[in-house]
């Protein structure tokens, strides 16, 4: 944790003494996601994993999920501005609303062809993600421990964590476009 986070995060109790910073909304609304189950008929590269987490972020950030928008494109979700992101290893630190890329997903064994999968850390620790394998008929929201999570995770930058900026995680400063 940098200087400036520590300061962010007391000058945040401070002035809202009892609430969670907004990170803390990325993980609730992925676990209200994985319960409702809103995502619809699962598409590669259009209703996936990656879908899920923008659809999760859009929400708690205030947008709304596209879904919810009629919509096929995200409006916070996917800009990169507004994360710090690093190469995980074993022993770093996840928060809740932490978006987790694992280079091997952890639903079926590690080959080089493989693509990213993506989840968010849940308020109790777990990563909630939206996922199908070719074998199960229809698209299943998973909710799993974070060891299990990143299992496949075999060398250095396999695994990136990306967390909301702490100007906007401890809301020293409005996320653009939302405001207030």
């Amino acid at each position: 944790m940098t200087d400036y986070d520590r300061w962010a995060r007391n000058d945040f109790e401070r002035r809202h003494p009892g609430e969670k910073p907004l990170n803390w909304r990325i993980a609730e609304v992925a676990r209200r996601f994985h319960r409702q189950e809103p995502m619809g008929r699962f598409v590669l590269h259009q209703n996936d994993c990656s879908d899920f987490v923008a659809c999760a972020v859009d929400e708690a950030l205030g947008v709304q999920a596209r879904f919810r928008r009629g919509s096929d494109k995200h409006l916070l979700g996917t800009r990169m501005e507004l994360v710090d992101c690093w190469s995980w290893r074993e022993g770093d630190a996840v928060q809740p609303g932490d978006v987790v890329n694992v280079r091997h997903s952890p639903w079926y064994p590690p080959n080089p062809n493989s693509i990213w999968h993506v989840g968010v850390v849940g308020p109790e620790g777990c990563v909630y993600d939206f996922v199908k394998l070719k074998t199960w008929k229809r698209a299943r929201y998973g909710r799993n421990a974070f060891a299990w999570f990143v299992r496949h995770s075999g060398g250095p930058n396999e695994v990136e964590v990306c967390r909301l900026k702490a100007r906007y995680r401890y809301r020293i400063d409005p996320v653009p476009g939302v405001g207030r």
